[in-house]
């Protein structure tokens, strides 16, 4: 994970310098870089339990349903179990009426 790499470069780069160093941050965020590469590590190698060589691939768009949205870390998530349960159900509208039934109840029970 290349944020191990970067962090400590991004740390002590005093914030007068950041903006010539990383010319293509936001300026919103300049000031917070420090803390935004040191909570992404964190969350990923503590919090998820990733291992700190792991590939990761951060995008700021994820195409669904034919359209981009906005790439958010709950966003993911949510694609992630709703794609299952639209899966489930189309497989279920293509089975028996058992599994239609189950598809139905678990779609009442999320409130879709």
């Amino acid at each position: 994970m290349e944020l191990a790499k970067v962090g400590p470069k991004v740390c002590s780069t005093p914030d007068a310098e950041i903006e010539k160093v990383y010319p293509d941050s936001e300026d919103d965020h300049r000031t917070y870089l420090c803390l935004d590469v040191a909570y992404q590590y964190a969350l990923l190698t503590e919090g998820f339990g990733l291992p700190p060589d792991k590939e990761v691939q951060l995008v700021s768009k994820i195409p669904f349903n034919g359209q981009p949205v906005e790439a958010a870390w709950p966003m993911g998530d949510a694609l992630e179990v709703m794609g299952d349960l639209v899966k489930k159900q189309a497989d279920a509208i293509a089975g028996t009426p058992a599994d239609l039934a189950e598809a139905v109840e678990t779609s009442r029970k999320l409130k879709l």
